[in-house]
């Protein structure tokens, strides 16, 4: 019999997935890997409100997001600092050594799939 405490914690389990609706903030940055793919570097706001005390204050949250390949692109030609996107993806941990020499820890966002909640502007100069 085959049941959910017959699982070993070596399993390997599925990644989670998430989905973000927020405005990215700035433009996206376009690079290209070593293999010529293209990856869209980009920070997406999240408002929240948070209760201190009998007030409610007001909380801005930027979060690391990594598109890939045609998404990429699209992204870096079309998004710009207020554009509304709805992004599905999967949360990585990733760690960096910071310019003091002390390792600094983070989560990122691996976007699976954008989706453009309005209209590209008509100048992209915008």
């Amino acid at each position: 019999m085959n049941t959910d405490s017959d699982a070993t914690p070596t399993k390997a389990r599925r990644p989670q997935r998430h989905r973000l609706h927020r405005q990215p903030h700035p433009r996206p940055q376009l690079e290209r890997l070593a293999n010529g793919v293209a990856v869209a570097k980009l920070r997406v706001a999240s408002s929240a409100t948070h209760k201190r005390g009998e007030t409610y204050v007001p909380h801005t949250n930027y979060l690391l997001v990594k598109v890939f390949d045609k998404r990429a692109e699209a992204c870096c030609e079309y998004l710009r600092k207020g554009s509304r996107v709805l992004i599905n993806g999967e949360i990585e941990y990733f760690e960096w050594t910071s310019a003091d020499r002390s390792r600094r820890y983070g989560l990122r966002v691996i976007a699976r799939s954008v989706q453009f909640l309005v209209s590209p502007p008509a100048d992209p100069s915008r």
